[in-house]
């Protein structure tokens, strides 16, 4: 009991359920239920068998053979529609057929071209691989071939 005094939301909520109570409670006090009244009609007993009597003696056939004139038009016209959008469709998978196929080569070609490109990088690097005697000669002829030394003198430490 000191739990639901001392949570204010608890104190919410169960206020908010009992109001919701009275204001239902009040509604249902003031409008009493009330059935929906339907209106009489009043029709001799004589005007309903007949109608009845020509409901049963009228036959079902002129209402399916009318409906099924109705629909026929349509029924075609649908069939048509769809028939040309069958060929449309078709049509439209023939034209992408055909670019996956020319995608197809050109990705084959540049694939090609591409193999080709890093063959001839990879003999590149085959030809400029450096090696320990090949650096050694390199720093060799850069000092031979590099200014004169009377253009780079030679700083020493001044004391």
């Amino acid at each position: 009991m000191d739990l639901l005094f001392e949570n204010p939301f608890i104190i919410v909520v169960l206020i908010g359920i009992i109001s919701s109570l009275f204001n239902r409670m009040k509604s249902s006090a003031e409008e009493p239920k009330r059935q929906p009244v339907r209106p009489v009609q009043n029709r001799p007993a004589q005007a309903q068998s007949t109608t009845m009597e020509e409901k049963i003696e009228r036959p079902y056939v002129h209402r399916e053979e009318k409906s099924v004139m109705v629909t026929d038009t349509p029924l075609n016209e649908i069939q048509e529609k769809y028939a040309e959008k069958k060929k449309a469709a078709e049509e439209r998978l023939k034209q992408l057929e055909q670019q996956k196929a020319v995608t197809e080569k050109r990705a084959a070609r540049m694939n090609s071209q591409v193999t080709r490109v890093v063959h001839k990088q990879s003999s590149r690097s085959e030809r400029l691989s450096p090696n320990k005697e090949k650096l050694v000669d390199a720093v060799v002829w850069s000092e031979i071939l590099g200014p004169p030394r009377a253009k780079r003198p030679f700083r020493g430490r001044v004391k």
